[in-house]
């Protein structure tokens, strides 16, 4: 048997940052740092 906590729980936050992201009013978008201009993720409102 493997214990799935930690799963779970970052899925949980990612749930919750992918509802925060959607619902925002403001434009917010997460780069990638590694990358030079890459958008990783961008709020609905772009």
């Amino acid at each position: 048997m493997r214990d799935i906590t930690e799963r779970k729980q970052a899925e949980t936050k990612l749930k919750l940052f992918r509802t925060l992201l959607d619902n925002s009013n403001d434009a917010i978008e997460v780069l990638d740092p590694a990358a030079s201009v890459k958008v990783v993720v961008a709020s609905p409102i772009f």
